[in-house]
């Protein structure tokens, strides 16, 4: 996918399910292509209200070779979270997490289940 931002850079975004989500840009400053590649997310329970991205940065060399990592992180300011914890999103993930906790740790499957 390809998007432009508001500031004019073109982005070029993917996250096909047999790739890693990466969002790739020229950078005006090195000349280079520089490439985000994010490792991780991390939900923190309620009261810490954290919703943390972890990503690696690289530039690509005109050979195609990453080089010059670096390791970064944002986190959602609290009424991001407070918006993120009421989306569907979140219901989604949830239930994902419990079907995964109960088959894969509990070695069970939920027969019913009561809201």
């Amino acid at each position: 996918m390809i998007i432009t931002a508001t500031n004019g850079i073109i982005y070029e975004v993917r996250f096909a399910a047999e790739e890693n989500f990466e969002i790739e840009r020229d950078d005006t400053s090195t000349g280079l292509r520089k490439v985000f590649v994010f490792q991780d997310i991390a939900i923190g329970p309620v009261e810490s209200k954290r919703k943390e991205t972890i990503f690696y940065s690289f530039d690509i060399t005109p050979t195609g070779e990453r080089v010059f990592a670096d390791r970064h992180s944002f986190k959602d300011f609290d009424s991001e979270f407070d918006a993120f914890q009421i989306s569907e999103v979140w219901t989604i993930l949830k239930n994902g997490i419990l079907n995964d906790f109960i088959r894969k740790v509990e070695l069970t499957e939920i027969a019913s289940r009561e809201e």
